[in-house]
């Protein structure tokens, strides 16, 4: 997720093009697409507090915005093949858990840590950099 401060800025430009201060981004409709959850912004050394004070959705102008849920996943939906089906249903749900705080977590490491099926992860023994491309770029 980008930082506030990227949108402000937008927001800030849009206004004194549109030369209308009144309402967010000049009175333009804007659209913006992404699960929020899923990429907090990267800030060196910054503690927790500090990452989520940054991020768009703690923006003075996240109130403005109207929140859109998507309820079909069509890149499940449209997958080639049978198995490629069931792989991605099985990720995307696996995501979903995450962003909803209902996938596990390893309080052995930290609060902060998952726990990622054993399916989902590869082996060392023998391991390969071109098993990980192939299977993220179908090489």
């Amino acid at each position: 997720m980008m930082q506030g401060a990227c949108f402000e800025a937008v927001d800030r430009t849009l206004r004194d093009i549109m030369n209308n201060e009144a309402e967010p981004f000049g009175g333009k409709v804007m659209g913006f697409s992404g699960d929020h959850r899923q990429i907090l912004p990267v800030l060196r050394n910054a503690t927790r507090v500090e990452t989520l004070k940054v991020c768009f959705k703690a923006s003075p102008l996240w109130k403005y915005l109207r929140q859109v849920r998507l309820i079909e996943n069509v890149r499940v939906k449209t997958a080639p093949d049978p198995d490629s089906v069931a792989e991605l249903a099985e990720f995307s749900d696996f995501l979903l858990q995450i962003g909803e705080g209902r996938n596990p977590v390893n309080r052995g490491i930290d609060d902060s840590d998952i726990c990622i099926p054993k399916t989902m992860c590869v082996g060392t023994s023998g391991f390969e950099s071109r098993q990980v491309i192939g299977r993220g770029f179908r090489i």
